[in-house]
């Protein structure tokens, strides 16, 4: 039996940059003293919309608390009003992890900077950040008053993913299969069988 490829797929892609395995390198999670409930990292959007984001994250045993919220989103600037942003609570977070955060989608300007903004409601989480710079489109701040100001830090960057809101269309070559029986009776009457398919290109 015939049939052929259906002609597109649609795939998640990621942002150029967030693909990159330089702006996953780390070093240090961000902060130890108990005091930061607020983090944010610049960049520059490398397509028109953003819808997801993912954050490497960690509890703070020093000043662990039960329960806890934490919101992340994007922001044009860092102590502005969410563009989009979505809660979870931390019960739902995997210590030492990523973890998603699938906002509402929004169109950002293709080449503008952002802000990606974590706020937490208590100073028991980390995020996983590098002191090496990897990312030259942006940098690390902090907050100590829930983002109502920032403390940038340039030596750092966070890890961190951002995508695209929007599925790209990736063309398929279109293929043709045909499924193939053989039966092989030997000398004492018994048969040996075997299917093979043979797939034919470009018709």
């Amino acid at each position: 039996t015939s049939y052929s490829t259906t002609k597109t797929a649609s795939h998640d892609y990621a942002q150029g940059y967030a693909a990159n395995p330089i702006q996953e390198s780390s070093s240090t999670y961000l902060y130890s003293g108990c005091s930061v409930n607020g983090y944010a990292q610049s960049f520059i959007a490398q397509t028109a919309s953003i819808g997801k984001a993912e954050l490497f994250l960690n509890f703070n045993g020093t000043c662990a608390t039960p329960g806890g919220t934490i919101t992340v989103g994007i922001r044009s600037t860092a102590a502005g009003a969410w563009l989009t942003s979505v809660t979870r609570n931390q019960a739902d977070l995997a210590a030492g992890d990523w973890a998603l955060f699938d906002f509402p989608d929004i169109s950002v300007t293709n080449g503008n900077t952002y802000y990606l903004v974590a706020i937490t409601s208590d100073y028991d989480l980390y995020w996983l950040a590098s002191g090496a710079n990897p990312y030259t489109g942006g940098s690390h701040y902090y907050s100590f008053n829930g983002g109502a100001s920032w403390t940038n830090n340039t030596s750092y960057d966070h890890v961190f993913r951002i995508y695209d809101a929007n599925l790209s269309t990736v063309p398929l070559t279109k293929s043709k299969v045909w499924r193939v029986k053989m039966e092989v009776l030997d000398g004492n009457g018994s048969t040996a069988s075997t299917v093979r398919d043979v797939i034919g290109n470009g018709y």
